[in-house]
């Protein structure tokens, strides 16, 4: 038996350090993972089962994470154009997980105009340093 347990929480500092295409990574595999959890959780050989609880237990706790993650990438500012489109990715993801049906099209019309003002903003400040 291990002497302490182990604590398990979001590392936020860890997740800010991270960069936007680790933000859009992360979010992607976190997402698979809980998905898969559930998928788990939906066989016969778990219902009734205390393994049920503590997988769905593990898939609440990646969905936090994975929130947390997006959080972080929405409060960012990134300002090179290869950030923004991975942020804006990431945040596109994030919105057609969690809307079924045309009200998902706003937010992610929003975020996709937004991104491509932005990512052309960057890319002419870019430009203009690089000559």
């Amino acid at each position: 038996m291990p002497a302490e347990a182990p604590s398990i929480t979001v590392d936020l500092a860890a997740l800010q350090k991270l960069t936007m295409r680790e933000l859009r990574a992360l979010r992607s595999v976190l997402r698979t993972t809980g998905e898969i959890l559930v998928a788990f959780s939906c066989q016969p050989r778990f219902e009734g089962r205390g393994v049920n609880d503590l997988l769905l237990g593990l898939r609440d706790f990646i969905s936090h994470y994975e929130e947390a993650a997006v959080d972080v990438a929405e409060a960012a500012s990134p300002a090179s154009s290869a950030d923004i489109e991975a942020r804006a990715w990431t945040l596109i993801g994030d919105a057609a997980d969690l809307y079924n049906g045309w009200e998902a099209l706003a937010p992610i019309a929003v975020i996709a105009v937004e991104a491509v003002r932005d990512a052309g903003e960057a890319e002419r400040s870019e430009r203009r340093a690089a000559a």
